[in-house]
């Protein structure tokens, strides 16, 4: 299994982005399972699908590091070939680093932005360049 990281800050965008990547895999022709909340944040998702002969997941809740590594175990047991995760670092993550770091794995630093009126572009160009880490 490969690791997509979307790492950074806590309140900077990254859950926001994967919601971005969700919809721009699925315009692109994945076939992804409905978004299955997580945690008590109402945009956290997960979901996982079929996109360009491979498995892929997405998991937005990347603030606690024990229920991040053990998303990160069951995907692999799911036969999941490419995970996109977020992960906060700004937190403890030991566990959830010493599982990525299990895999083949890239981290893509959340472009940050501190204008408001920018967030939105900021978080399409991330996720962007995430899609093409796929």
């Amino acid at each position: 299994m490969r690791i997509i990281v979307l790492q950074g800050r806590g309140d900077v965008g990254k859950t926001s982005t994967l919601n971005v990547l969700y919809y721009d895999i699925i315009a692109e022709g994945a076939v992804m399972s409905p978004r299955v909340p997580l945690g008590g944040d109402a945009n956290d998702f997960e979901s996982i699908g079929d996109f360009n002969g491979e498995r892929v997941a997405i998991y937005t809740m990347g603030d606690f590091s024990s229920p991040l590594r053990a998303a990160i175990y069951n995907y692999s047991a799911l036969g999941v070939d490419v995970l996109i995760c977020a992960i906060n670092t700004n937190s403890k993550m030991a566990w959830a680093n010493s599982a990525i770091n299990h895999f083949s794995h890239i981290r893509h630093q959340k472009t940050t932005t501190a204008i408001m009126s920018t967030r939105s572009a900021v978080n399409r160009a991330d996720a962007s360049i995430l899609f093409s880490l796929i």
